[in-house]
């Protein structure tokens, strides 16, 4: 009995005053049984290791694998955001969900590293392993796992040899290395370190709330590769506002006090459930509140981030507005505007007694009609299929308008869509807090005008807009200079001015037409405009070109939403005059959805 004491008490000092030996012994234990099982074909027993980092880690592989080249090792892509705790720990909590217990995640979001902060190693109720700072990189998977227990890394044993002098690369000297062995079956749990209180330091908690039919929360982070964002909102208490799919919510996206983005998106249950290109609304992988582009990026696009300053607030359409497909009747018809007849078409689409819906006024181009060779026609009957009303009218000299072309001037032509809005008003149900513009060329001037003469019109489209500041982008299409001013003299003294356009339209130019071209500036006009905005034009066109649409994008700084699509191989007349039907069909989609998604 006394021979079994005294080797009890003799191993028990050795092992106290010779842990590094033993442990490295152990290390080279590992080693030589991966060799062993390798050589007879075989795979040695470990635990998976998983590796995140907010650089490559490529190091941090070669550490694991110096311990036992037998771990499988695996690295979370895309790398976490430089210096991001908060992604770091959500990463965490959401890659772990799947991985059997005695799996060892090794995370490395570490600014404050050589600092006072522990080096720890966190064991969840469900047999994970996590080794990280505790800096707040584990509240995640503290939280959706549960905290077994807690242990600081003992490194005058579970530290890289030889690299006492390094204080600013713990992720290689110590927690891939510790990671590593502990993984491997080198150290268990209870020879990483000293056990600590069974908690780690947690991130400020991003609340969320439902009051009074608005959900509100944060920004919380997903704006990675993919570009999705979600929300502090989780499923259970999206589901308090009694969301169905389908449904659409108006939203608001604020940094700070600064409105960043807003408009109305479905709630779907995944990306195809919407058309390429379109927002959603949807619950991810994760339980949470989400908003996507279907194969885009809504992060980039709209320059978004998260954190206690990125806001959200939601509310629910009221009644039975939703994504979904609306009968419609189209009205062609004349109202008086000026004193004189104007012809017009009016779509709505048919809804449940007391509803309204939106309204979008359309505006055709020089010497163009208001049906734009089907394209207009395709907007507007592609609106009233998601509920949303449109009018458009023959300005004067155009289409089946009885007027000469002489009266075909800017300010005509703004008093004639007002006319028609107001018109519309009296007819069909519209909700005047949501009506928006669509203008094509020089009906796209004339949307940016009313940018900042109707400031009710907060959502506005432009096709190739004819939008340089008085005449400097017109005067070359009518011969230059010196043509211009015979022109123009001509008009003053005749009435008007004879013209052939490039599509050979046979035109009378009256003096109005020179007068409102030289006095209008559609570029300081959309400076001030605070709403959204689509700049849609070809990279192929030679009437209005490219340069004049970047300028409007440039000009629109003060816009919460500005979209800029190009479309490949369209020149100014976007597919409808030359039989390019796919060219026309994107230019239609893109305007449906981005005018039905903000209105």
């Amino acid at each position: 009995m006394r021979r079994v004491v005294y080797a009890f008490f003799a191993l028990a000092f050795l092992a106290l005053v010779l842990p590094v030996p033993v442990l490295l012994a152990k290390d080279q234990l590992a080693k030589d049984q991966a060799a062993k099982a390798q050589a007879f074909g075989q795979k040695p027993e470990s635990n998976a290791l998983i590796l995140q980092a907010d650089f490559s880690g490529v190091v941090m592989t070669g550490v694991a694998y110096s311990v036992s080249n037998a771990l499988d090792i695996y690295n979370i892509r895309p790398l976490i955001p430089l210096y991001d705790i908060r992604a770091a720990s959500a990463s965490l909590a959401y890659n772990a969900q799947t991985w059997p217990a005695g799996s060892v995640f090794v995370s490395v979001v570490d600014p404050g590293v050589g600092t006072s902060r522990k080096s720890v190693v966190l064991k969840t109720n469900n047999g994970l392993y996590f080794v990280s700072p505790d800096n707040g990189s584990l509240s995640g998977p503290a939280k959706a796992y549960g905290v077994a227990a807690v242990r600081e890394i003992d490194e005058s044993v579970n530290r890289r040899p030889d690299t006492d002098w390094a204080h600013t690369f713990h992720g290689r000297d110590v927690y891939s290395y510790t990671g590593a062995r502990l993984a491997a079956g080198v150290i268990s749990f209870r020879q990483v370190g000293s056990l600590l209180a069974p908690k780690v330091i947690e991130l400020d908690r991003l609340d969320a709330s439902y009051e009074n039919g608005v959900l509100s929360g944060f920004v919380s982070g997903g704006t990675g590769r993919l570009g999705n964002i979600e929300f502090s909102i989780d499923r259970s208490l999206f589901e308090n506002s009694q969301a169905n799919f389908d449904d659409l919510f108006d939203v608001v996206i604020k940094h700070h006090d600064k409105t960043v983005w807003k408009g109305s998106l479905p709630y779907a249950r995944s990306f195809g459930d919407v058309a390429v290109g379109d927002n959603l609304l949807f619950i991810n992988s994760s339980g949470d509140l989400s908003i996507a582009i279907n194969q885009g990026n809504f992060a980039e696009k709209y320059d978004i981030d998260y954190g206690e300053d990125w806001h959200i607030e939601l509310v629910k359409r009221a009644g039975a507005e939703k994504l979904r497909s609306f009968k419609f009747k189209s009205v062609d018809t004349h109202i008086t505007s000026r004193g004189v007849s104007i012809p017009l078409t009016y779509v709505f689409p048919f809804v449940t007694p007391g509803e309204s819906y939106p309204l979008v006024v359309m505006a055709h181009g020089h010497g163009g009609t208001r049906h734009e060779a089907g394209g207009f026609t395709g907007v507007a009957e592609g609106l009233a299929a998601r509920g949303i009303a449109s009018v458009r009218m023959d300005f004067p000299g155009c289409g089946e308008s009885t007027e000469s072309f002489v009266a075909n001037n800017l300010s005509n032509m703004l008093r004639d869509i007002q006319s028609a809005r107001e018109f519309v008003l009296t007819k069909i149900p519209v909700n005047k807090n949501r009506v928006g513009l669509l203008g094509y060329s020089m009906g796209g001037r004339l949307a940016l005008l009313l940018a900042s003469m109707d400031k009710s019109y907060q959502v506005i489209a432009t096709w190739a807009p004819s939008a340089t500041n008085g005449v400097e982008g017109i005067v070359p299409s009518l011969g230059g200079a010196e043509a211009y001013n015979n022109l123009k003299l001509q008009a003053g003294k005749e009435g008007f001015a004879p013209y052939t356009t490039a599509w050979g339209q046979d035109q009378k130019l009256g003096e109005g037409w020179f007068i409102d071209m030289e006095e209008s500036m559609p570029l300081e006009s959309i400076k001030n405009f605070t709403g959204q905005l689509l700049v849609l034009h070809g990279d192929m066109d030679d009437i209005v070109e490219p340069v004049v649409a970047e300028a409007v994008v440039a000009a629109a700084r003060n816009s919460i939403d500005t979209v800029h699509h190009v479309i490949a191989g369209a020149g100014h007349g976007l597919g409808l005059y030359n039989g390019k039907e796919k060219i026309t069909e994107e230019a239609v989609n893109i305007t449906v959805n981005f005018l039905s998604q903000r209105l």
